[in-house]
Formats: C-alpha cells, structure tokens, sequence
C-alpha cells in the first residue's frame, strides 16, 4: 500500500465493562493517532514496489461502535462486521483503509483466538472496493498470557489493551505490505512482523508500570519489532530513512576501451543500491554492496566513451517477492 494507510477502529462488544479496564478507547486512539511519521511506522518505508515507491505514512481517520451483542464471532461474522460499517457508511469506503475490527474482553473468535493467534489480517470487496481489514481482540481474563508480554502491570495500566496495541501494530504492517498476499514475504512464508514476533528489544520501566520499548504522543508503549528490509534485514523498533551519499571513488579515472574496477566508499548504501553513471559511453556492471560505506562495481568504458567528466550516483532500490499462490492471513502466535 503506497498511499498513506487510513486507520478504522471498529469497536464490537462491552468496551465500558469492568474487565476493560481504564480508559481502552483512549489508550488504543492514542497510539493510532501517534504512529504516522514515526520512527517506528518508518521502519515499513524499506518496502517498495518494483518503482521503488514506498509506504508513506499511517494516519488514523475515524472510528464507529458495531451494536452487536454476540460473544462469539466466526470469520465470515467478522468480515460482516466491517461491510456493515461500510454498507450503511458508518465508515467510508477507502480503498486506502485497514479496518480493524477490536473486540472487547469475553467476545471468542471460533477460529482461534488465544489458542491459535492474537490476531489476523485478510481483505475482501466491499461495494466494489477491496477492503483490507483485521481481527484484534482483547484477552484480558485467565488467558491474557497468550497475548500479551506484561499480564500483571503494563505502561498504560491496562494488561489487555497494551498487549492489543502490539498486535494492532504487527497487523497493519503486514496489512500494508502484503495487503492482498501478493506482496512481501520471505521464502519460509513469514511476512514482515512474523519475523520479529514477540520480539521488543531495548526496553525500560514504564512510569505506569510494567517496561516499554517506545513512547508515541505522551504515552510509552511496548510493541513488537518490525523486519527492517534494508542492510541485509534485521528487527528493530525504528527506522530513519536516509538516502545514499557518494563520498568518493577509486580510480576516478580511465581510458576509452577498458574497463575499470571501481570502489565507491560513502554512507548509507544499502542491500539493492543501483550505480549510474551519466554521460554517454559508460555502463556499469557486477554491483556489490560490501557494507554500508562500500560498494565494488566494474565500469565499462566503451572505445567512443565521451571524455570527460562524468556524474555517478548511487541509488537505493528495494522489491518484494512475489508469492507462488495468495493466503487467506498469517497468525501471530508465542
């Protein structure tokens, strides 16, 4: 998803009962409205399509209550719930939007949920629109350890709703990166949070309890690591984009009908980073990134290169794969 993804809540179930706890709207609203443009948002901008266009932002846009009273919802329940939300234009129609249907504690998804994963993401149409949507639910009670890092204390004082901002942040990246699997995922079939599951690295104590990795707006929060796709791949909470700087190169020159074996040292280059040289007469083969501050390459100057002076740039480049068939979603699971 290139265009910045809108974030929908959709509440479903008794979010004012007492084993809600204190202040669950606002807790999850807060992170939504808090991530766009953030260094942990920004760690999706290593994914792009074959143009090299990326995943821009995260904006959260609206939020409606699903008057449903069924403590038990199976899938084809759930995706009913989000094309009601459209149908009768509580939210609208956004082929840009990842809605997220959030269950409140004692509601059971039949399909697993707290035994099989925490949540998932899927899509279907919805008045001729392809709809991304997600499935969180809210494990507070006897078997919150099964999705949740902190049961006891947590930063925002809630043990649930923390432990839901985690998987809301692990669906919507894969939402945006593999909206209708046919996007990113590596050769073992994990997409980009699968691969930093339950993950956190750094963390510290929370003034409200419990650690956090992370504060967005005036609140810390603990939530799983991402896959950075860039400089050979790793999991992190954040990420800052930084574009190719070409410092130097030896030998800066050569003559008409050889070819010169080129190292070109500056900062910032990444696992894909294309070489291009301007002018006529020279191309550029064998690229190889041998860290973030050296890449080899041969230059081929043809015997009617122009001579001269000529530009050379370093550019970052980023694909995806593509899959053998579509998947309907992938769990999170401990």
């Amino acid at each position: 998803m290139i265009a910045p993804a809108h974030i929908y809540y959709i509440w479903y179930g008794n979010w004012s009962s007492a084993l809600a706890g204190s202040n669950p709207k606002g807790i999850l609203t807060d992170f939504a409205m808090n991530l766009g443009n953030s260094p942990r948002y920004n760690t999706n901008t290593t994914y792009g399509d074959p143009s090299g266009n990326v995943s821009a932002n995260a904006i959260f846009v609206a939020d409606t209550v699903d008057a449903g009273t069924s403590l038990s919802l199976t899938d084809a329940n759930i995706a009913t719930i989000v094309s009601n939300a459209l149908t009768t234009a509580k939210l609208p129609t956004d082929p840009a939007g990842v809605y997220f249907v959030l269950t409140a504690p004692g509601v059971a998804a039949t399909s697993g949920f707290l035994s099989q994963y925490c949540g998932w993401h899927t899509y279907q149409t919805v008045n001729g629109t392809v709809i991304k949507y997600s499935f969180v639910g809210n494990g507070a009670g006897t078997a919150l350890g099964g999705c949740a890092a902190q049961v006891a204390a947590s930063p925002n004082g809630n043990p649930g709703v923390d432990g839901m901002v985690s998987v809301i942040m692990h669906e919507l990246e894969e939402a945006v990166t593999d909206p209708q699997f046919t996007g990113w995922y590596d050769d073992a079939g994990n997409e980009n949070s699968d691969k930093c599951a339950w993950k956190f690295g750094t963390t510290y104590s929370a003034p409200g309890g419990g650690v956090a990795n992370m504060k967005l707006g005036g609140r810390d929060f603990l939530v799983q690591q991402n896959w950075v796709n860039a400089s050979g791949g790793y999991c992190a909470t954040s990420y800052s984009a930084t574009t190719p700087s070409l410092v130097s190169m030896s030998p800066t020159s050569g003559k008409q009908g050889t070819v010169a074996a080129v190292t070109l040292t500056g900062t910032n280059f990444v696992s894909g980073a294309t070489v291009a040289v301007g002018g006529t007469g020279v191309s550029v083969s064998q690229v190889t990134v041998v860290n973030a501050s050296t890449i080899t390459a041969n230059f081929t100057l043809a015997s009617g290169a122009t001579l001269g002076a000529h530009t050379v740039a370093v550019t970052s480049r980023r694909t995806s794969p593509l899959p053998p068939a579509p998947r309907w979603e992938h769990v999170l699971s401990r």
